[in-house]
């Protein structure tokens, strides 16, 4: 059997990824206090954001994964792009559309390169778009 092709150059950060892929909490948990600098990285977020959108596999635990991540210090403002957030309100990830608003991300983006609102993103959600764009109203509201 070929070994998988590395994500990342970097052999600790390899090392997360994969670990998060597999969506185990508890190892998961033990690779980020071993390594806590790495996990807060932008380009690592980035990775675990868009791998939690693209998971079909384990949605559940890689959403308790980046949440994990999240409580560890990574901030959403560590990420060089701010659009990370339009495929889940693309797809309708409602859960993982949340996490990423709570955490920084901005319910009013306009994407950059096709200038649309997310707004327009959640109105063709393929999952649940109602609630999609409940979603980003609600947390758009001002308290």
């Amino acid at each position: 059997m070929e070994a998988a092709k590395p994500i990342f150059e970097d052999k600790t950060i390899e090392a997360l990824a994969r670990t998060f892929l597999e969506g185990d909490l508890e190892k998961w948990r033990t690779m980020q206090e071993k390594f806590p600098d790495e996990v807060k990285k932008g380009e690592f977020l980035a990775f675990a954001i868009s791998e939690s959108d693209n998971s079909n596999d384990k949605p559940d635990k890689q959403l308790a994964c980046l949440q994990l991540l999240f409580d560890a210090g990574a901030k959403w403002d560590s990420v060089r792009t701010y659009e990370l957030h339009f495929p889940a309100a693309s797809s309708g990830k409602i859960a993982l559309l949340r996490l990423l608003l709570e955490k920084g991300a901005s319910a009013n983006d306009i994407h950059h390169s096709f200038e649309n609102h997310i707004l327009f993103e959640a109105l063709g959600a393929y999952k649940e778009p109602e609630a999609t764009v409940l979603s980003l109203i609600h947390i758009s509201e001002p308290t």
